[in-house]
């Protein structure tokens, strides 16, 4: 017998077939309409002789047997005239499947076959509720189903043959919607959304799967973790919320076959469970996660804001692929990972420029992929929040160090992109794996070294003739900035009173000078023109940084790099001589 989920594949089938025939067919019988099938009356047909095969031939009792809907209407006292009609069409099609040799068999052929029109009525059946009996989820459904994957397929019937990966897949997700309970959220509002994503992601990328047992197995698990969180979340929301919840599901189904194909089905055991004593099933893990973001009524506003569809797609390979380096970032109660997106997200979430909307998926993915790979150093093995996560730590001392207003009169205002961003962003995640304790809270109550080091970097930028230093060299120069306090974290001390720097940041008096030296006033017209290169500019102050980081950055070794400087920019010293003579003055 043919389980529910083959039914409706069945019934999908006939009405590709009966698409190109007359669509009110398949539409009015999976709609407990009249039963309208394009096929033509044998002759001296009649509702008695229906009745007279159905019930007194071996033929016609194995026929109805198999037919749950003519035993339901030869069991009726009296039939209307519709009644009546369906059980005629009905005989004509078994009767014509079991007796080919038929005079009028020939007349009798139809747009399905038998075992597609017996699929047809058990699936009106279900419809009608008849006879009174429990539906599964995908029972409820089945009609809207069959609808929508006929309008999906209709320009590619063959893509839904059980040897194709399509057919394959759609086959999977009826039976994992089969076993769902949907209890108090009608399945009808949200499964077909989930199915679309699913089928978009297969048409995407086409190759991606492939078809067999860990293909069905994915699919499996994105649809039944999906309809889970569904059912979990949606028990008592409106309508309009449902419509919502639903777009978002299929986006998520789609980001899934999209994002994880490739890491989930290279690495079945792990993601799938498909083998016995295999780890649980991560994929539907991840899935679950990214629903319950954007449909839980605490996080799905921030969320929505967050992602798009191509963002989404990113942030499920990205956590995919983490999980698979290391499952351990789920941590306890597969919350591991939701509470780091939550975390980077409720941070972004809290400021405008310099930041583009699209910024979270990228940086969510830096913060997984760093965390795979140093679990242990950078959450411990104590998993209790994210505030305890080394990396999303980092990421709120970044943002709050990059998103606050220069001071009045700053003069160097670049619109930084995205990919800058992250640069920085890389940056400060490699240093603070390599030492944590750029993030401990220093013993005058000051910010953390991080927040302290980029905000004192920014304030000398800030400074710079807007006109004359690109974002780019900025950014380059920030970055040095962060790996020479990774060096000696002496340069974000003041240096003392009685220097000429009195009371300056060491980093910021350092860059102060080297952009002066380069871009003030007065020196050797040759020699300035040369150093005015954003790429000099550069270079002169990664010099000076790991210069001032090696030996120390004390208010001497500034006033050595100025006077190395001023020799540089009177002409007297060559530009590729300049690291190796402020290396002698400052190791003297």
């Amino acid at each position: 017998m043919l389980t529910n989920a083959e039914t409706v594949l069945l019934v999908i089938r006939a009405g590709l077939e009966l698409f190109s025939v007359a669509r009110k067919a398949y539409v009015d019988s999976t709609r407990s309409m009249t039963l309208t099938l394009p096929l033509p009356r044998m002759a001296n047909a009649t509702v008695q002789s229906a009745r007279t095969w159905f019930t007194g031939s071996q033929a016609g009792r194995e026929a109805a047997a198999r037919t749950p809907r003519v035993a339901w209407l030869l069991a009726q006292a009296r039939l209307d005239t519709e009644r009546e009609r369906e059980l005629l069409q009905i005989y004509t099609v078994l009767l014509a499947a079991t007796n080919p040799a038929t005079d009028d068999s020939a007349t009798a052929k139809a747009a399905v076959d038998s075992e597609q029109l017996c699929a047809l009525l058990t699936v009106r059946q279900w419809s009608e509720h008849e006879p009174e009996a429990p539906r599964t989820a995908l029972q409820q459904i089945a009609g809207s189903i069959v609808n929508l994957a006929v309008d999906y397929y209709a320009s590619m019937p063959g893509a839904i043959s059980s040897h194709r990966p399509e057919g394959r897949a759609l086959l999977a997700f009826l039976e994992a919607l089969d076993d769902v309970d949907f209890a108090a959220t009608p399945a009808q509002e949200l499964a077909g959304e989930m199915l679309v994503g699913v089928m978009d992601g297969l048409a995407a990328h086409p190759g991606a799967l492939g078809g067999g047992r860990a293909q069905d197995q994915f699919v499996r698990n994105i649809a039944t973790s999906l309809s889970t969180s569904a059912k979990d979340l949606l028990a008592d929301a409106t309508l309009e919320r449902k419509r919502e919840a639903g777009v978002w599901l299929r986006l998520v189904a789609r980001a899934m076959v999209e994002g994880g194909a490739q890491t989930v089905l290279s690495n079945p055991v792990r993601f799938l469970g498909v083998e016995e004593g295999a780890e649980s099933a991560l994929a539907g893990a991840v899935s679950s996660t990214l629903a319950e973001l954007l449909l839980a009524e605490e996080h799905r506003v921030t969320f929505a804001a967050l992602l798009s569809g191509g963002g989404l797609t990113k942030v499920a390979q990205a956590a995919l692929g983490a999980v698979a380096a290391n499952p351990d970032l789920l941590k306890v109660d597969h919350q591991g990972l939701k509470a780091i997106l939550v975390a980077v997200a409720g941070d972004l979430a809290k400021y405008d420029a310099p930041f583009t909307a699209d910024l979270f998926p990228e940086l969510a993915r830096l913060v997984l992929e760093k965390s795979a790979a140093n679990m242990d150093l950078v959450w411990g093995p104590r998993f209790k929040s994210a505030d305890r996560h080394l990396l999303v730590t980092a990421t709120r001392s970044l943002l709050r160090s990059l998103a606050k207003k220069p001071k009045a009169g700053s003069t160097w205002k670049p619109t930084l992109t995205q990919e800058q961003l992250l640069i920085v962003a890389e940056t400060v995640f490699e240093e603070v794996i390599d030492n944590p304790d750029w993030l401990v809270e220093r013993a005058a109550g000051e910010s953390d070294v991080l927040g302290a080091a980029v905000e004192a970097m920014l304030d000398s930028m800030r400074r710079f003739d807007g006109a004359r230093v690109s974002a780019d060299s900025g950014i380059a120069m920030l970055r040095a900035a962060l790996l020479a306090v990774g060096k000696r974290v002496e340069l974000l001390d003041r240096l003392p009173q009685a220097s000429h720097e009195a009371g300056a940041v060491a980093l910021t008096a350092a860059v102060d000078a080297v952009m002066s030296a380069a871009l003030g006033d007065g020196g050797n017209a040759r020699a300035k023109w040369r150093l005015a290169r954003n790429s000099s500019l550069e270079a002169l102050v990664v010099i000076a940084l790991e210069a001032l980081a090696t030996h120390g950055p004390s208010a001497e070794h500034i006033i050595r790099l100025r006077e190395v400087l001023a020799r540089l920019t009177s002409g007297q010293l060559e530009f590729e001589n300049f690291a190796s003579s402020l290396t002698s003055e400052l190791a003297a």
